[in-house]
């Protein structure tokens, strides 16, 4: 389902202006957006709209409230927090992220010359956090390289992993999305050393 700005602004939950396109995935497309006046988000936010209609699944918003719940147990510093999921009027379900500066690792390791052991020291910062969901019981399902980003504000460049919640919310109204799960993370944890070392 291909979404146009113009198609984002009147009638989905959030309080907020659609400004630009962040990025298009095989799961949905995530725009940079404005919280208005009095929204309790921050100024900027991720709004991702999930390719999936939602409309006929009973329950469908309920079930994406209980996975930002879910996600918002998280308060480790190195995971965009969810703040928001529901189902727009028009029934196509959405996400709002923390929007985070930065850029992709791959990008940043590349840019700024990274040796092997800053490398590996990314990757230990990746793998940390997701132990970290994991002895919460959670699964994080979509580590690609694409979603762990190195924030290029005041924290010193701290690592940012990005979409925590979104396989799990799209297996709630797609019963034949593949499920998050601790092992599969592990293997996409090996998959993502292997691209940011290079080994």
């Amino acid at each position: 389902m291909e979404v146009a700005l113009e198609d984002t602004s009147a009638e989905l939950g959030p309080s907020c202006r659609v400004l630009s396109v962040i990025g298009r995935s095989a799961r949905g497309t995530t725009f940079l957006a404005e919280s208005e006046d009095g929204s309790p988000f921050p100024r900027y936010v991720a709004l991702k709209i999930l390719d999936v209609g939602a409309d006929a699944v009973p329950g469908a918003a309920e079930r994406l409230r209980q996975v930002q719940r879910k996600a918002a147990r998280v308060t480790h510093p190195a995971f965009a927090p969810m703040l928001e999921a529901g189902v727009s009027v028009e029934g196509r379900p959405y996400l709002v992220y923390e929007y985070v500066r930065g850029l992709p690792v791959l990008l940043h390791s590349e840019h700024h010359g990274l040796d092997r052991a800053a490398r590996l020291a990314v990757v230990s910062a990746v793998g940390a956090a997701v132990a970290l969901i994991h002895r919460a019981g959670l699964a994080h399902g979509a580590l690609r390289p694409s979603n762990v980003l190195v924030s290029s504000t005041g924290d010193g460049g701290a690592i940012r992993v990005l979409d925590l919640g979104e396989a799990e919310a799209l297996g709630a109204i797609r019963p034949d999305a593949r499920a998050p799960s601790t092992a599969a993370d592990l293997e996409d944890l090996d998959a993502l050393r292997r691209a940011i070392v290079g080994d």
